[in-house]
């Protein structure tokens, strides 16, 4: 009894830290062309790419316009990404995802 009690512990222990690695995620950085402000943001691993990006643009005080394009720091559309969470992006590596641009909806990084 007393060495279930001890690996039902050890097992909590393992959980709470993975947990704390699923919540404490990546840092982005999202540079706002059309006002050339950069957000840096703490995202969850959980969070989706459309949550991240959310928080850069209140972060920078910029509305959120959907029409708006983000790309990444290579230019890649990240559009179809955006339900994606940021553990499975980086895990199957879309892309750079530490860096990205919020582009209007006719320009692109040069804009």
């Amino acid at each position: 009894m007393h060495n279930d009690s001890n690996a039902i512990k050890g097992i909590e222990q393992e959980l709470e830290g993975l947990n704390q690695l699923l919540v404490h995620g990546p840092t982005l950085t999202f540079q706002h062309n059309a006002s050339v402000q950069d957000a840096k943001v703490h995202a969850s691993w959980l969070d989706t790419l459309d949550q991240a990006w959310k928080k850069a643009c209140a972060q920078i005080g910029e509305p959120y316009k959907p029409d708006d394009r983000l790309q990444s720091d290579g230019g890649l559309d990240m559009t179809p990404y955006l339900g994606e969470k940021i553990l499975h992006l980086y895990v199957h590596e879309k892309t750079r995802l530490d860096k990205f641009e919020i582009a209007g909806a006719t320009g692109g990084a040069g804009q």
